[in-house]
């Protein structure tokens, strides 16, 4: 819930909104402490740091969410023969509301590298089919999550390598 953006703001709003124990201080709700994000802000912009005057009026807009983030690893694979190479990329997510969805696409690279299978979850196994004795491939794939507020994608890159590797 997203606090009004006028009118009377209490301590009490402010408590129910980001958590808090008695007794309440304004002085507990500095952005970066026990109960208020880095980064909060509202109707006013940017939430003062500790060191800087807070008033109640800061607090007009404002919610207890963090935008989400997303960060997914490259993978590398080999295999010493001609055997298709599968690898599972996963993405760690950040922040929003705890109900993700997730879409993984490819966006460059070899044609014999895609995605195999679901391509709906917080992870994603890539196939390089090895098209003959010895070789190497690269293809990027792009995560994409939302939890309905916000979304964040994170690109990544998979590298097979096949044949003689001795």
């Amino acid at each position: 819930m997203t606090l009004q953006t006028s009118g009377q703001i209490t301590l009490t709003n402010i408590k129910a909104e980001f958590g808090g124990t008695v007794p309440y201080r304004l002085s507990d709700y500095y952005p970066g402490g026990a109960y208020v994000p880095v980064g909060t802000s509202g109707t006013n912009g940017a939430v003062p740091v500790f060191g800087q005057p807070l008033s109640l009026s800061d607090f007009y807009g404002t919610s207890n969410y963090i935008n989400i983030g997303v960060s997914v690893s490259d993978v590398f694979g080999e295999t010493s023969g001609t055997n298709n190479i599968t690898r599972t990329m996963s993405a760690v997510v950040t922040g929003g509301d705890g109900s993700h969805t997730y879409s993984w696409v490819k966006i460059s690279g070899d044609s014999n590298t895609n995605i195999s299978g679901s391509s709906t979850g917080s992870t994603v196994n890539i196939l390089c089919t090895t098209p003959g004795s010895f070789g190497s491939n690269n293809a990027t794939f792009r995560c994409t999550v939302n939890d309905g507020t916000s979304s964040a994608s994170d690109d990544a890159s998979g590298t097979f390598i096949w044949g003689d590797l001795a």
